[in-house]
């Protein structure tokens, strides 16, 4: 019976995932066809030409960014754990993003522990998706908001045995009826929709490298008065 119960539950979980995925898929993808089909007009402008590829380009980033999030939710390997300099980690994560970042007009701060002797016990890979996920989501948040200036802290700090790594911004922050679901398989609290699955395979990704993802309750430095992520890391015992 727990065996029916358990394949019961996982199809149920796949069939949610299928139709998530459909409709996430149509609106970037019916955008494509429909920009395409006007670019294929002969009294197109040059200046609504290259609009139409810039939104093109857009959407079809859009709708790689849902298949990558669908892969790495039904493909997470087992962590290879090792020691990991982690301010080398961040700082190549948060590079990944930089030209997207510049783009936005997001301004960056890295604030870290820049220290080689400092190490964690992880896989360097999925730091890296953890971080691109939370700097993306921070990202997108803003594009949602009116805010002029736009600021992502990312901070890193070794205490009792572990990495805090923060991920913050000066945004409006988490709406109170998001945060207790905003780690749930499926949720996205963004008007833009969105699987849903980014936080949540981080979380599960986090733990499985013996730390955790959390958001927090309250900002730590009024400076930043958005959204406070906190990704944990067990420091590696070799770190002095």
């Amino acid at each position: 019976m727990t065996t029916l119960i358990q394949e019961s539950d996982s199809l149920k979980l796949v069939e949610k995932l299928i139709r998530r995925i459909v409709h996430d898929l149509s609106n970037p993808l019916s955008a494509v066809v429909g920009f395409a089909e006007l670019l294929s007009y002969p009294t197109v402008s040059e200046e609504k030409r290259k609009r139409y590829i810039h939104l093109i380009l857009e959407q079809a980033t859009r709708a790689r960014q849902i298949i990558d999030t669908m892969s790495q939710f039904g493909d997470l390997p087992d962590p290879q754990v090792s020691d990991v300099e982690l301010s080398s980690a961040v700082r190549t994560a948060v590079s990944l993003r930089q030209s997207m970042q510049r783009s936005a007009n997001i301004e960056v701060t890295l604030d870290l522990e820049d220290d080689s002797d400092r190490l964690v016990r992880a896989d360097r890979t999925y730091i890296g998706r953890i971080l691109m996920n939370l700097l993306l989501n921070a990202e997108q948040a803003f594009k949602e908001q009116a805010s002029l200036e736009k600021h992502l802290l990312v901070r890193s700090r070794f205490a009792d045995g572990f990495a805090r790594i923060v991920v913050a911004d000066n945004g409006i922050g988490v709406l109170e009826g998001i945060r207790s679901r905003i780690f749930d398989p499926f949720y996205s609290g963004r008007k833009s929709g969105g699987l849903g699955l980014g936080l949540h395979v981080s979380r599960s990704v986090a733990q499985r490298m013996g730390g955790d993802l959390v958001l927090l309750d309250e900002p730590e430095d009024p400076a930043w008065p958005g959204a406070w992520f906190l990704l944990t890391l067990p420091a590696s015992l070799q770190s002095k």
